[in-house]
């Protein structure tokens, strides 16, 4: 009795394995074509506009529902940070840790070392939800101009349909890290858009 309750529970947990094997390569290899793997995206990819992106970029360019988010957040920045003991971090080192921790992730693009002398970075990571394995795309965008530093992001779904807010906090997610790390303050103006 007990060795076949075991090996119906292996089967069970073998189904669902594959089962989400599936997903993950059908999500990976949905709109592939359409998403963007080496430069931020103009706007929200037409499938994900109704509910399933959310980005934070300079002038709502590429935006549709600029004001129904709430809150707002920081996006101009310092180019680097006085850290306790004195030594300078880079707001892109920022942007780069922080862009880490959204959600299960995994970079992209670029696939090697980020140059964090640069003036221009594009990050890209597959974020992963939890048990289904669905993939959504988040994008950020450093840029310097003016001696300061803007930091664009955006998240979409590769799937059409209600995303349940996980475009929009995995954005917040970023915005709230970056705020943690560099202390600025938010821009009123400057709210999350789809």
């Amino acid at each position: 009795m007990l060795i076949h309750f075991h090996a119906s529970y292996l089967c069970g947990i073998d189904a669902i394995s594959f089962s989400m094997l599936i997903i993950r390569i059908l999500t990976l290899s949905f709109k592939r074509t359409q998403v963007n793997l080496e430069n931020f995206p103009s706007n929200c990819g037409d499938w994900s506009i109704p509910n399933g992106c959310t980005r934070i970029v300079k002038n709502h360019t590429g935006c549709v529902r600029p004001k129904t988010i709430p809150g707002s957040y920081p996006f101009y920045f310092k180019e680097s940070y006085e850290e306790d003991d004195g030594s300078l971090i880079k707001t892109i080192e920022y942007a780069d840790l922080c862009s880490q921790m959204v959600g299960f992730n995994r970079r992209v693009y670029p696939d090697d070392d980020i140059d964090y002398n640069s003036r221009y970075v594009y990050l890209h990571h597959y974020v992963e939800t939890p048990f289904f394995g669905i993939i959504n795309d988040f994008y950020v965008m450093y840029g310097y101009e003016f001696n300061r530093v803007y930091v664009a992001a955006q998240s979409q779904s590769r799937f059409s349909g209600d995303d349940s807010l996980v475009n929009y906090n995995n954005v917040q997610s970023f915005y709230k890290c970056m705020t943690d790390m560099t202390n600025e303050n938010p821009y009123n103006y400057r709210k999350p858009c789809s």
